[in-house]
């Protein structure tokens, strides 16, 4: 059976699912960090090379895909995506993009329970908005 489409966040959810291969836009991303799955990130495009700059470099939450030429518009080899599964399933690197992606994930899911800060913020905002 072939979909045309399937709901992203329920598979990222599966505890089977260890890595997200991802072009790295942020509604993915975030997706990805809800789910407490580490990324391997392949940018193309407008937000994405950024995205992935900050979740390889500063959050260390993924590992980079790198073009034939380095360039974001360039090919990759098949051998370059297995080099990067393995990294991200086993390798060092990927062992600690896991670790801070769980770390990430309970921070965020902590700040969005009731009574939270994201919670409160939102009480802030509707307060000095006078709606309630």
């Amino acid at each position: 059976m072939v979909r045309e489409w399937v709901d992203q966040l329920e598979i990222l959810k599966h505890s089977n699912i260890k890595g997200f291969l991802s072009h790295c836009g942020w509604n993915s991303v975030l997706e990805s960090v809800a789910s407490g799955v580490p990324l391997a990130v392949w940018p193309m495009h407008a937000d994405q090379p950024f995205n992935s700059k900050f979740l390889v470099d500063e959050l260390k939450i993924a590992v980079r895909v790198h073009t034939s030429d380095r360039t974001i518009r360039g090919s990759v080899r098949s051998e370059e995506i297995s080099k990067v599964v393995r990294m991200l399933m086993v390798g060092e690197e990927g062992v600690e993009a896991a670790k801070r992606m769980a770390q990430l994930s309970a921070s965020a899911k902590e700040a969005m329970i009731e009574g939270g800060p994201s919670w409160k913020s939102l009480k802030e905002m509707i307060s000095q908005l006078g709606l309630k």
